[in-house]
């Protein structure tokens, strides 16, 4: 499959200054235009306060956005460069932040919780 999607959710760690991967679903998409992918139960993430919620393209972005203007420095798009091509939960990170004019993305990401 070419566009291949990792939905993950990543807790910060103490300090701050890396993210732990707490866990991932695998969403394949067949096209580049709006998706919408229904989890089933055991695809399901649990998530608490102050996690952060991210995705994982191992080769192209098939997730739409926009560019909006960033309110504070903690709404801006973080990024690894070069990720491991098998992230396990527990993988380790630390996330650089985009440094160009207009840093902020609107995905058209929506997670439920409930």
């Amino acid at each position: 499959m070419e566009h291949s999607v990792y939905l993950q959710v990543w807790r910060p760690s103490p300090e701050g200054s890396t993210f732990s991967l707490v866990a991932q679903t695998f969403a394949g998409t067949l096209e580049l235009r709006f998706q919408e992918i229904r989890l089933e139960p055991d695809q399901m993430i649990e998530a608490r306060r102050g996690d952060v919620l991210g995705m994982f393209f191992p080769l192209n972005n098939p997730i739409a956005w926009s560019t909006v203007p960033c309110s504070s420095k903690e709404q801006q798009h973080r990024f690894h460069r070069n990720p491991p091509r098998n992230m396990t939960p527990g993988t380790r990170l630390a996330f650089a932040a985009e440094q160009s004019a207009s840093p902020c993305r609107f995905y058209s990401l929506v997670a439920l919780l409930g």
